[in-house]
């Protein structure tokens, strides 16, 4: 039997270990990352025999008034429940043992429905928050020695380690060559090389750059003292500004850029945005002045004008600075015709200061450096619809509103009736139309459209910026809706787009990739539904017989992946592959990497068992083979085979591929059955002198691939779970084979109904007067996914990769030895109920209950006879 049918077989720690109140395993402590290693025996199992005062829960040890998350596998950890140790005090006296209380804290979460932008799910919280991005700005005014009259606003969002820039000058300026970021005393922190990197808008001009790795400035830049200067060919066109952190009160999608010729050393910025559930318009401005003509306190009037006419005017008192001077303001309660001038760019703003100065500039759209697209796939449809069909479309919106587009459908199955923009579906009954872009079209496998919508206005531009519109493709086949996708800023700056399309299952992909620096930056695009906590869908780099996890989509279906320069070096293909996997398909695109990177490096070098499958660039495995598998001490194994690892440190461990991730557990060692045991050589665990009288002979194990000694005892190793407890295995005693046999327990004295199986143990015991109440055997867990939210559905059963129905009973099974026929599990509405089976031998036995009929006498030939030939081979696997 392969390794690959024990990936359920962590069950029988329901049977015989059990949950403590189904939250966490025995396992849960044992099971460690690779990185952990060298390990040792997780401590917390044993602690339960410990005399302080506390409680015990899932295989742990807490303190009185510590606080916990628990753990339920396969789900991980359950971060809207909180578990409390509590204290016991009967009759006046503190008792040992305390008692556990779990709670659900969802409902403690803030709330986050005026977020202006997307709410997040950061990892491992249960409460979504408003996107935790540092915003900085830069008004960018002429140097000194500059003669140009053209000014420059820059908006700088801080992620982490990452400083995203976006700047946008009044006009072009030639020559460009650098941008510089210098910190306090004027050392340069930053510079990129701009040439060839702008894109013209009308009279504008946008720049994009990205600092990938800022951590070590990030003091510099919040200090209000760096300054970002745009250099040129030409010394007298300089822009410099400096960086200040500001607090933007809604996604701002509009901008102006104010200056006065006459007036040198003056210039403003607006940024503006559309508070969408009052039609208000949320205003942020930045003045910069001479210091010798402005400081301390000066009126500024502010007028939105159309025409001459002036629509909206506001005074404000603001202070000024050596830095100049920021401030905010709206303007309330726009009017239909206002919000369609502002979104079409037909307003413009002028602001008159206190000594009479005059600043004026066109309102115009703006959005931050990225592209905006949507994935429009049958998965994002509602409801769901499965069809080969999948979209892309692009957006590009002008300066002045106007929103072009062009879309791209394959292997559609029926006439098109129509595509459209609409607001977000809350129900089956749909969302509101903003829009029909196409009306019916002819058939086509493959098709195109291209076109132009000019009747946008505030509200639609700040829905279509803040992701809140999506493209619908309806047809004649399901005219409500048969591909869907939402319309996204996408962060990025690369050239290449690639769809990457499962013509089997209609899922597809989108990926942004760049390498023109040596370096590889990708913006990975994939459908809502796509995103789950269980992490099943992430993304791969696969080059040579190597598959690197670039990402997992587990909080959005957005994310950015980059791989350096010097790695990619090491990764020496011109032609890595990029993959996606889901729970249902997998997806392939590829990266290009230009070939003079690796004309001065050795690239990287195939490990000796690997250099007969291939030159360098060529493909020397198919990416399905490479599929879940795990790579450790320069070797590849398949997802749930174990293996010894050859470190003799590690002689006492052994270790499993779980989907990718290599995962190592130490031996447990089973009781022995004397007083002074002793440890053989390469042996792990001791045993009693008398029985290994015999050491000559041994037996191979093969679900810890070692060799025992007869007379040695040991628990089996159990993939995922590690080693199973409940259990023990020892060597026939002409050393041909082995055997295994559960655990026996003892009898007990008090009534099954006061029975109680502690977490860590296999065999029930008496309750006490007081502590955590566990389950014991044949109960079933509690439905903790329900509990929290992180399951659709509530009537399955899943564990590790496999889906039971509802009513569906099945045997567990142990990692290299197959079903153990001793234990039936049932999903019951979600639950897995797991018991040990019974054998009555004066009853009428079935054949598919082949352990009951070996323990009643029948032969072989009997459990066989008239079986089909594909159940003998299954009945075969079943162990007992």
């Amino acid at each position: 039997m392969t390794l690959h049918s024990c990936r359920s077989c962590f069950i029988i720690v329901i049977a015989c270990c059990n949950f403590s109140l189904g939250l966490a395993t025995a396992y849960d402590t044992l099971a460690g990352p690779v990185d952990d290693i060298p390990l040792k025996e997780d401590r917390r199992v044993q602690s339960h025999i410990s005399h302080s005062v506390g409680c015990v829960f899932g295989g742990a040890r807490y303190d009185i008034d510590s606080q916990w998350h628990p753990i339920l596998e396969p789900y991980g950890v359950m971060h809207c429940l909180k578990c409390t140790c509590e204290a016991v005090i009967k009759k006046g006296l503190l008792q040992q043992r305390g008692q556990v209380q779990c709670r659900r804290i969802s409902h403690e979460c803030p709330d986050v429905s005026s977020c202006p932008l997307t709410a997040m799910l950061p990892p491992s919280s249960c409460c979504k928050i408003c996107p935790h991005h540092q915003e900085f700005s830069a008004l960018l005014i002429p140097t000194e020695n500059s003669t140009t009259h053209v000014i420059g606003q820059s908006s700088l969002t801080l992620e982490q380690s990452k400083l995203r820039i976006t700047i946008t000058l009044s006009n072009v300026l030639p020559n460009l060559t650098s941008i510089l970021i210098k910190g306090k005393n004027g050392v340069t922190i930053y510079e990129e090389n701009i040439r060839n990197k702008t894109e013209q808008l009308g009279q504008t001009l946008k720049i994009c750059s990205i600092w990938r790795d800022v951590s070590n400035h990030i003091e510099a830049i919040k200090s209000n003292e760096a300054h970002l200067i745009i250099t040129s060919g030409h010394t007298a066109e300089s822009l410099s500004g400096f960086v200040k952190e500001t607090t933007p009160r809604v996604l701002e999608t509009f901008s102006s850029m104010l200056t006065n010729a006459e007036s040198r050393g003056y210039a403003a910025s607006l940024y503006m945005g559309v508070v969408l559930s009052n039609n208000e318009l949320a205003i942020r401005g930045s003045v910069v002045a001479p210091r010798a003509a402005m400081s301390g306190k000066h009126l500024v009037t502010m007028e939105i004008l159309r025409d001459r006419r002036v629509l909206f005017t506001k005074e404000e008192m603001v202070a000024f600075s050596s830095y100049g001077t920021e401030f905010h303001t709206k303007w309330e309660s726009l009017s239909t015709s206002s919000l369609k001038q502002l979104g079409r760019g037909r307003l413009t703003t002028r602001l008159t200061l206190s000594n009479g100065i005059t600043l004026s500039g066109s309102i115009t759209v703006y959005h931050k450096c990225g592209r905006l697209n949507a994935l429009v796939t049958g998965q994002d449809a509602v409801p769901k619809y499965k069809t080969l069909g999948v979209a892309s479309a692009q957006f590009n919106l002008s300066l002045n509103g106007q929103l072009s587009y062009q879309i791209e459908v394959k292997d559609i199955e029926s006439r098109i009736t129509e595509i459209m923009i609409e607001t977000d579906r809350s129900s089956l009954a749909g969302g509101t139309k903003i829009t029909r872009l196409v009306r019916e079209l002819n058939e086509a496998t493959i098709l195109k459209v291209r076109g132009l919508y000019d009747k946008t206005d505030g509200v639609i531009i700040q829905q279509l910026l803040e992701g809140k519109l999506f493209i619908n493709i309806q047809t004649r086949l399901r005219l409500n809706s048969t591909l869907r996708g939402q319309i996204l800023l996408v962060p990025s700056v690369h050239s290449t787009q690639t769809l990457m399309v499962e013509g089997r299952a209609g899922v597809a992909a989108l990926s942004w990739c760049d390498s023109s620096n040596c370096d590889l930056a990708c913006d990975l695009l994939v459908p809502r539904v796509a995103v789950r906590r269980d992490a099943s869908t992430q993304a791969f780099l696969q080059y040579w017989n190597q598959k690197q996890l670039l990402a997992t989509f587990t909080e959005t279906n957005l994310m950015e992946v980059y791989i350096s320069k010097m790695d990619v070096l090491q990764i020496g293909s011109t032609l890595p592959m990029l993959s996606i996997t889901t729970r249902d398909s997998t997806l392939y695109g590829q990266a290009s990497i230009p070939e003079t990177c690796f004309e001065n490096s050795s690239g990287y070098v195939l490990p000796a068992s690997d250099q007969q499958l291939g030159s360098r660039g060529a493909w020397v495995d198919t990416p399905l083979d490479l599929a879940h598998k795990c790579r450790y001490d320069k070797k590849i194994y398949s997802d749930g085979e174990s293996w010894k690892p050859k470190d003799s440190n590690l002689a006492c461990v052994t270790c499993s591929c779980k989907r990718n991730k290599a995962q190592c557990h130490p031996v447990i060692c089973p009781a022995a059955e004397c007083a002074s045991p002793v440890t053989l050589p390469g042996e792990c665990c001791p045993a009693c002198p008398k029985a290994t009288d015999n050491t000559s002979k041994t037996c191979f194990f093969p679900g810890d691939h070692r060799d025992h000694a007869v007379g040695t005892v040991w628990h089996p190793f159990m993939h995922p779970g590690g080693y199973f407890k409940c259990a023990v295995c020892f060597c026939k005693n002409d050393g041909d084979g082995y055997d295994c046999k559960q655990t026996a327990c003892p009898a007990l004295s008090c009534s099954e109904r006061y029975q109680e199986v502690l977490p860590g143990e296999c065999c029930p015991s008496c309750k006490t007067s007081t502590g955590v109440t566990v389950l014991g055997q044949g109960q079933s867990a509690p439905d903790l996914s329900r509990m929290q939210g992180d399951s659709d559905s509530y009537s399955s059963c899943t564990v590790g990769d496999l889906q039971y129905a509802n009513g569906e009973s099945f045997n567990p099974e142990i990692a290299t030895l197959g079903m153990y026929g001793k234990v039936v599990c049932t999903c019951n509405n979600g639950k897995l109920d797991c018991k040990p089976i019974e054998c009555d031998c004066s009853k009428k036995i079935s054949r598919k209950n082949r352990c009951c009929m070996r323990q009643c006498g029948f032969t072989e030939s009997d459990m066989i006879r008239k079986r089909r030939k594909k159940d003998k081979n299954k009945m075969r696997d079943l162990i007992c």
